[in-house]
């Protein structure tokens, strides 16, 4: 029996009306088809219900597997963001100790440079000192001989003098001749005709500081 058997039924006619065993023959087919329908109807269900909790499943499946695939993912990212961050920490500090390591360097080349510089100053003031030193020692010792001729040539003139006065026997005060005159100019003659401006012991005598 198909829907249109239930819905359009034809039944024999008879004198009191319809065949009584054959619409008792419907109603029982058609219960039967009824029961049928709701087995068939169950099974869809129970088939749909399974269908459905299987596509579910699936979907929390794949779910799944994308979460963890996201995650791993994001795992890889941190880590490599990780990696990256430890290297730049890396190449940081072994710049920063490359910057020390040069500043120091730096500093210990001016160090050594200044220490340089110094110990030359010193010894240009030391050998300015030593020169001076010896320069001094040239002038006093010149100055000595110079003032030793002095005395030499004032002892000579005296020698000189007093003989020349025993030889006229000049009187008390009377001046002297010409030709004493002329031996005490040439008794000093040596020191005072020099030149003062390239002679330091002659300019030092006649300086204040001779005493």
């Amino acid at each position: 029996m198909d829907t249109n058997d239930i819905g359009s039924p034809e039944f024999t006619v008879v004198r009191k009306g319809y065949d009584q065993a054959e619409v008792r023959a419907f109603f029982a087919e058609l219960s039967t088809s009824v029961q049928t329908c709701d087995i068939g109807l169950r099974a869809i269900e129970t088939a749909a219900r399974t269908e459905a909790a299987r596509l579910i499943e699936e979907a929390d499946r794949a779910s799944s597997e994308v979460r963890e695939r996201a995650d791993s993912y994001a795992a890889d990212k941190m880590a490599s963001a990780d990696l990256a961050l430890a290297e730049a920490e890396v190449v940081h500090a072994e710049g920063l100790a490359a910057a020390q390591a040069r500043a120091a360097e730096a500093v210990e080349q001016s160090e050594r440079m200044l220490g340089a510089a110094e110990a030359n100053a010193a010894a240009r003031v030391a050998a300015a000192e030593e020169h001076a030193r010896v320069r001094s020692a040239a002038i006093l010792d010149r100055t000595k001989q110079r003032l030793q001729r002095l005395l030499d040539a004032e002892t000579d003139v005296h020698i000189r003098l007093t003989a020349a006065m025993s030889s006229t026997l000049a009187p008390t005060g009377h001046p002297l001749e010409r030709a004493d005159e002329a031996l005490l100019d040439l008794a000093f003659a040596e020191f005072f005709m020099s030149d003062i401006e390239h002679d330091e012991s002659r300019a030092w005598i006649l300086s204040d500081h001779a005493g």
